[in-house]
């Protein structure tokens, strides 16, 4: 584990059948393990069977524990995400109701546009049904009954559609587990429709008042904020160390094109203006969600990058889109809004301002006069990551859109767009994020103030 400036002697490890647990302000890490572990103790050698060693130069913390039965095999250790993955936790599926907090959020959403497309099924079968009789003067029982059949099936998959331009319907079937390891909901069990609602409820559920107000105000949580707060970071130097770390594979025979061949063989029309809008505010909200890693864990992709990227991006996790809003300023504002509230729910340090200054990087790229680059290596970069584990999610939509932006996005649509994100961004307040932070920041200070005197 790496650990900077840490006070090992407050650490605390305990062992619990098969879970691990490790705490030390502000740190907390639990893992489950596939078969049970031995507790502290002495083997029959007298050696100890667990043992940590934390080097204060590197930052590093290792810990050695002991299987209770020699020679069993225990799985998922090269995936610690799985580790950490909680298999009770389904978000599949909910109740008709929800709080009240979830619908003040939704009704906000909603009040944004000027009017909202009302998309019925039964509607749309009708009018299929009405074309087929125009078309078809006395068709046989036979054919007319498959023809509604697959009427059905196509409307079915079209509630139900996720990924680029929402063109796919199957693509995780048979891995539902490697996908709920990262997602909010299985997009095939949750209608397009419905799982913005689902998205924001599991928002307001999983975010924790306590650890927030703690990685804002307490003192030695805010003092690691400000080693990612560091004015010398520099975007740049990290996407130049990235460029070399892939010179360097290229030069030792280790460098993997797949990435790059899947993208150019991707076959893509232009999309539709309102297409194009849609694309933008994905691509933005999957940006946020990679500049957040690099912030934090640098050029050097850890084990949560991946996760990062995906968890922290609504249009990734939730298989949201943004057009069912008219008003296009809305749309970008409401992503805008909704990368804070995942910054400040499923990271490490639930930081505000670590999270606005991720918001900062983006907009930093945007006001560039030249940005179309540096934000096509950021996303073909992403999509290197997520080549492993999570390559799925590279099937359906991470190369098709670094096609879409490396033919059909301009530097002028850029340049245009990046006024409209500035604007939006910035008008952007912690009520916005409906999630009661000024209320916690009062309570939480006053506690502080408490606690000095």
């Amino acid at each position: 584990m790496l650990i900077k400036y840490a006070k090992i002697d407050k650490a605390e490890f305990n062992i619990d059948s098969s879970t691990f647990q490790f705490y030390l302000k502000p740190y907390h890490l639990k893992l489950k393990f596939s078969h049970q572990l031995k507790e502290e103790g002495q083997s029959n050698e007298g050696i100890s069977n667990n043992i940590q060693h934390y080097d204060e130069e590197k930052g590093v913390l290792m810990c050695r524990v002991a299987k209770l039965n020699e020679g069993e095999v225990f799985e998922d250790l090269d995936q610690p995400q799985k580790l950490l993955y909680d298999s009770q936790q389904d978000f599949s599926e909910f109740e008709e109701e929800y709080d009240e907090q979830t619908l003040q959020m939704i009704e906000a959403y909603y009040q944004a546009q000027k009017q909202v497309a009302e998309d019925h099924s039964d509607d749309k079968l009708e009018e299929a049904e009405e074309e087929e009789k125009k078309q078809q003067v006395e068709p046989e029982e036979e054919e007319k009954q498959e023809n509604k059949t697959n009427t059905i099936q196509n409307l079915h998959r079209a509630e139900y559609c996720y990924g680029f331009l929402n063109k796919y319907f199957d693509i995780f079937e048979g891995n539902e587990d490697t996908l709920m390891e990262v997602a909010d909901l299985n997009p095939a069990e949750v209608t397009l429709k419905a799982r913005l609602m689902h998205k924001v409820q599991i928002e307001n559920d999983k975010f924790d008042p306590e650890r927030y107000a703690f990685d804002n105000f307490d003192d030695e949580a805010i003092e690691q904020v400000q080693e990612y707060l560091n004015p010398e970071y520099s975007l740049e130097k990290q996407m130049q160390n990235l460029n070399l770390e892939e010179e360097k594979s290229k030069k030792e025979g280790k460098y993997d094109d797949e990435v790059n061949k899947q993208i150019l063989s991707v076959k893509l029309e232009q999309p539709s203006e309102d297409q194009q809008k849609t694309l933008m505010i994905q691509m933005v909200d999957i940006l946020y969600a990679y500049l957040y890693d690099l912030r934090v864990n640098g050029h050097e992709p850890s084990t949560e990058t991946s996760w990062n990227i995906i968890k922290l991006s609504s249009t990734l996790s939730s298989f949201i889109d943004y057009s069912v809003i008219n008003n296009f300023d809305m749309r970008v504002k409401f992503s805008q809004i909704f990368s804070l509230r995942r910054g400040l729910t499923f990271t490490f340090l639930r930081s505000y301002d670590l999270a606005k200054k991720v918001q900062q990087d983006l907009l930093d790229i945007f006001k560039q006069q030249e940005s179309k680059a540096q934000i096509m290596d950021l996303l073909q970069s992403a999509t290197k990551i997520l080549q492993g584990r999570y390559h799925l999610y590279n099937k359906c939509f991470m190369y098709e859109l670094c096609y879409w932006f490396q033919n059909y996005v301009t530097q002028e649509d850029l340049n245009e767009f990046a006024t409209i994100l500035i604007e939006q961004t910035e008008s952007v307040t912690k009520h916005d994020l409906n999630l009661n932070l000024i209320e916690v920041d009062e309570m939480a200070q006053q506690y502080k103030n408490q606690e000095s005197d």
